[in-house]
């Protein structure tokens, strides 16, 4: 096996984690939105934000296995995990009155945001990784590779740190108490 062959295969390994991580963000990003719009009473638009999140757990468990997602998602879905396309049926065909159907997809949809929390959170956990001393906050979330996907992040780091994914301490820069992360 050639040295090109081995960077050229990291190089796409980093590159479909990415691609998870992007995923996995949006999930969270939908998923927070939905839970805002429930507890305000815009339940369509809670239902549509479960519904988009949904679609992007979808995509994140075609990426999980190593295929793309393609135009027929949902078909792709019930081949790999039946589970994720029967909660996806559920929603779209359920009885339940429209708030109790909502509450109920946005438990299942926590449940799986911490299901898959490690394998959608490798990319950041490789980029904490990358160097000795722990990153700020305001350092992961001006990364090129996270810049654009910054939103949730406190809430993502905030589940790693539950999960035990990463260590957080208290450093001093010139004066001030910032909170930093790091991988185990």
């Amino acid at each position: 096996m050639s040295h090109r062959y081995v960077v050229i295969e990291l190089e796409r390994e980093a590159v479909h984690s990415e691609r998870i991580f992007v995923e996995f963000t949006k999930i969270v990003h939908l998923y927070s939105e939905a839970k805002q719009l429930l507890k305000k009473g815009y339940f369509l638009d809670s239902l549509h934000r479960v519904h988009q999140s949904l679609q992007h757990m979808a995509r994140l468990t075609v990426l999980e296995v190593g295929q793309q997602p393609d135009m027929l998602l949902w078909k792709q879905v019930k081949v790999i995990d039946s589970s994720v396309y029967k909660l996806y049926e559920e929603l779209s065909t359920s009885k339940e009155p429209l708030d109790k159907r909502i509450e109920l997809f946005l438990l299942a949809l926590d449940f799986l945001v911490l299901s898959k929390l490690e394998k959608g959170v490798a990319f950041l956990l490789d980029l904490l990784a990358s160097r000795k001393e722990a990153w700020t906050i305001e350092e992961i979330l001006t990364h090129p590779h996270i810049n654009d996907r910054s939103f949730e992040m406190i809430s993502i780091l905030e589940r790693m740190e539950k999960k035990a994914l990463v260590r957080t301490q208290i450093i001093d820069r010139n004066g001030i108490k910032l909170k930093a992360y790091s991988q185990f």
